[in-house]
């Protein structure tokens, strides 16, 4: 089987879809976790190239550190800073627009977002479809083989390469 698309079509997360639901890994909630701060950093450049103007509180918020995201989103007061910005008018004219945007996880981040306290509280498991609605980026090239019904597989990912580059 050959799963081809251009860059960010959702290859790589496929991928890690079916190491869940095929091959019984558990979910890895650090991936989740990168998600929303990925999600959010899409965000903030957006409205910054887009010229819209966050609320005084959020116009300061920089890049969001998704090498610390776990602890990041245990902090009940990092998650707080993220439902402000989430709720900002400039980040709501940006989701509501996304198709001007070329946002394409929007979508899914509404329903991760409804999960941040359960994270910041340390009571977090994550669900079958937490993992649907986030995005795997993979930079390498993956390969992996199953067999379903009697039928071999081999699935190859030349992930993390941006088209044009």
């Amino acid at each position: 089987m050959v799963v081809i698309g251009s860059h960010g079509t959702g290859k790589s997360t496929l991928n890690c879809q079916y190491l869940y639901a095929v091959e019984n890994e558990p979910i890895n909630v650090d991936n989740i976790k990168k998600h929303i701060i990925l999600s959010f950093n899409t965000l903030i450049m957006v409205a910054k190239e887009s010229g819209l103007i966050l609320q005084p509180e959020n116009e300061n918020t920089e890049p969001l550190s998704v090498e610390h995201a776990t602890t990041l989103l245990e902090s009940r007061d990092f998650v707080q800073k993220l439902k402000n910005l989430w709720s900002d008018p400039a980040i709501q004219t940006i989701l509501s627009n996304q198709h001007k945007h070329a946002v394409d996880f929007a979508f899914n981040l509404q329903f991760l977002v409804e999960k941040l306290d359960s994270m910041a509280s340390g009571h977090y498991k994550p669900t079958l479809r937490d993992l649907l609605y986030t995005r795997s980026r993979t930079v390498g090239i993956y390969d992996r083989e199953f067999v379903y019904d009697n039928q071999r597989y081999k699935i190859h990912d030349a992930g993390g390469t941006p088209t044009g580059t």
